[in-house]
């Protein structure tokens, strides 16, 4: 018996599963009249400000929804709306030895004030943080840039999923 075809058929039926799971997924929280967001530029509000994290937060969350959602990123007045404050940038220790910390991360913290002016209900107001570990014998300075994009990518997926999938 060849089973041979079977294979084929089995793959054809996991892919298809796993397609119609991904659509009904995406945006499996949006309501059909919602149709635009608007993202205010952040706020950088850190005791330690690294200074191109407002924008790269707000260029990333637009770019979320773009590439995400159906929605349409608008200025100003988006049927979803979304304004921030960076509450917390700092590098801590991770893990401790005896001659001082092996590794160290760095910690975002932002404030999200979400509105949705068609689903009141599902508005919220909530802090995310995420961080990156780092070596500690590592030069902060040449690998800041690439952390901080690290974590913003972290946070911003937790506020897309937040306002749209509500997890």
């Amino acid at each position: 018996m060849n089973i041979r075809p079977y294979f084929h058929l089995l793959a054809i039926l996991i892919t298809l599963l796993c397609y119609q799971c991904k659509v009904s997924l995406s945006g499996a929280s949006i309501s059909p009249d919602t149709k635009t967001v608007s993202i205010t530029a952040f706020t950088n509000k850190a005791t330690k400000v690294y200074p191109p994290l407002a924008r790269l937060m707000a260029e990333e969350l637009r770019n979320n929804f773009t590439n995400q959602t159906r929605l349409d990123v608008v200025a100003n007045e988006g049927d979803l709306q979304f304004d921030a404050t960076i509450t917390d940038y700092s590098i801590r220790p991770a893990t401790l030895q005896a001659q001082g910390a092996s590794q160290n991360q760095l910690t975002i913290a932002v404030q999200v004030a979400f509105i949705n002016n068609k689903e009141k209900s599902k508005s919220f107001e909530q802090s995310f943080t995420r961080f990156a570990p780092f070596p500690s014998t590592q030069n902060f300075n040449t690998i800041e840039a690439a952390l901080a994009e690290e974590v913003t990518k972290l946070l911003m997926q937790d506020v897309l999923n937040k306002a749209i999938i509500n997890w």
